[in-house]
C-alpha cells in the first residue's frame, strides 16, 4: 500500500515531464533580428523595408546634421527622437500596415516600412502577439564603436524583457508541486 502511494506521484512526475517535452515543442518562434536603418548623406538606407510585427527597427544617424524619423502616414504614428551624429533610436513594430515617414528636420528625406503580421504557430502565441500590438518607443542611445549588428545589444536602451511562456510556467508550478508532494510523502514514511 505504501509503495502505491509513493509510486503514484512518481508516475505523475514522469507523465508531466513527458508532457512538458510536447508543450515545449509548440513554443513561439524566436524573434527576428533587428532591422538597421542608417541615416547618412541626408537619406534613409534602406529607404524601403519590410518587417514583421514585434521586430525592432533601429535608426542610426551617421550624418553631421541631426535627424529623426516621424510618420506622415501610418496605422499607428511614431515620432523618433532627434538624433545627433552617432546616436540611435529604436521602435518595435506593432500594428501591421504601411508606415511612411520623413525626417521632420529635413522633410525631403523619405522612408517607408511595411509591417507584416507576425506568424503565430499556436493560438496561445496569437494571444501574446495581440498583447504586443501597440508600438513601444525607446529613448535614444549613444552609439558605441560597434558593428551595426551589435548595436542593439551594446546600448542599455536596447534591452527588452523577454515574455515568459505561460505553458512553461504552468509546467514549472506542476513539477514544483509534485516535488513538494514527494518530499511530504518521504517525510511521513520516515516518521512512521
Amino acid at each position: 500500500m505504501k509503495r502505491a502511494r509513493v509510486a503514484a506521484p512518481l508516475v505523475l512526475l514522469v507523465g508531466m515531464a513527458a508532457g512538458s517535452v510536447t508543450m515545449a515543442g509548440s513554443a513561439p518562434a524566436a524573434p527576428t533580428a533587428p532591422l538597421h536603418i542608417t541615416i547618412a548623406n541626408y537619406a534613409f538606407t534602406p529607404a524601403s523595408a519590410t518587417v514583421v510585427a514585434g521586430q525592432t527597427v533601429v535608426w542610426t544617424n551617421e550624418d553631421k546634421a541631426s535627424h529623426n524619423a516621424t510618420t506622415t502616414s501610418a496605422p499607428a504614428a511614431f515620432v523618433g527622437a532627434t538624433l545627433p551624429r552617432g546616436q540611435s533610436w529604436q521602435w518595435i513594430a506593432g500594428v501591421p500596415g504601411v508606415y511612411r515617414y520623413i525626417c521632420s528636420v529635413h522633410p525631403d528625406m523619405h522612408g517607408e516600412l511595411v509591417v507584416r503580421p507576425a506568424p503565430t504557430p499556436t493560438a496561445e502565441a496569437a494571444t501574446h502577439s495581440a498583447a504586443r500590438s501597440t508600438p513601444r518607443h525607446r529613448a535614444p542611445a549613444t552609439r558605441a564603436a560597434a558593428a551595426p549588428s551589435t548595436l542593439a545589444s551594446a546600448s542599455p536602451a536596447a534591452s527588452t524583457r523577454a515574455a515568459v511562456d505561460p505553458t512553461l510556467l504552468i509546467v514549472g508550478i506542476a513539477v514544483g508541486a509534485t516535488v513538494f508532494c514527494l518530499l511530504v510523502l518521504a517525510s511521513h514514511r520516515r516518521s512512521a
